[in-house]
């Protein structure tokens, strides 16, 4: 049965093992980001992408191909903390990792007083992910947030409608993560 993680009772796991093989995982949270922007690269196939995935949480010299699928699947379940996926909807997204990084930066700054920048704070992801989701309101990131998810049904000034537009436009996350210009 999988369980959730207590991020007061559990440990972050630092190695897994495969095929009786024992790999260590490198935990820090910007290693997350270097992930996804990875998956924006379009000049590379999934396959391509996979492999380096790995590469980026499992700094060792040799990976054996027959371990490759199982430590991509060790990795997507590290990304939901142990938790099942959730189910994505076909509701539009209001939230990206990428294009938000300066409003995350600036929110953890702001609330925590963490920098996150390189050669500063020291956070495990799963830490991370607990710390974005309890981000308060209060902070660019969290309007911005709303802003995209912010009906017009209940706007009954044209002018209004057409501001929030705009800022929707401006502030908008396409369904691949990367804003067309």
């Amino acid at each position: 049965m999988e369980r959730a993680i207590n991020p007061i009772l559990d440990v972050l796991p630092g190695s897994v093992t495969v095929n009786g093989r024992e790999y260590l995982l490198d935990t820090d949270f910007r290693l997350y980001f270097s992930y996804h922007r990875l998956l924006e690269y379009n000049d590379m196939n999934d396959e391509e992408k996979r492999f380096r995935a790995i590469r980026i949480f499992f700094p060792v010299n040799d990976i054996y191909d027959n371990d490759i699928d199982e430590l991509y699947e060790i990795l997507k379940i590290y990304f939901n903390k142990c938790e099942k996926a959730k189910a994505q909807g076909n509701e539009p997204k209001h939230f990206d990792l990428m294009i938000d990084s300066g409003r995350i930066f600036a929110a953890f700054l702001q609330v925590y007083g963490l920098d996150l920048r390189p050669g500063k704070a020291r956070l495990d992801l799963w830490t991370f992910l607990d710390l974005l989701e309890g981000l308060p309101t209060g902070t660019k990131l969290s309007e911005v947030i709303e802003l995209r998810g912010r009906s017009t049904k209940d706007l009954k000034d044209a002018r209004q409608i057409t501001a929030l537009k705009k800022l929707q436009h401006y502030y908008r996350v396409e369904d691949d993560g990367l804003i067309e210009t």
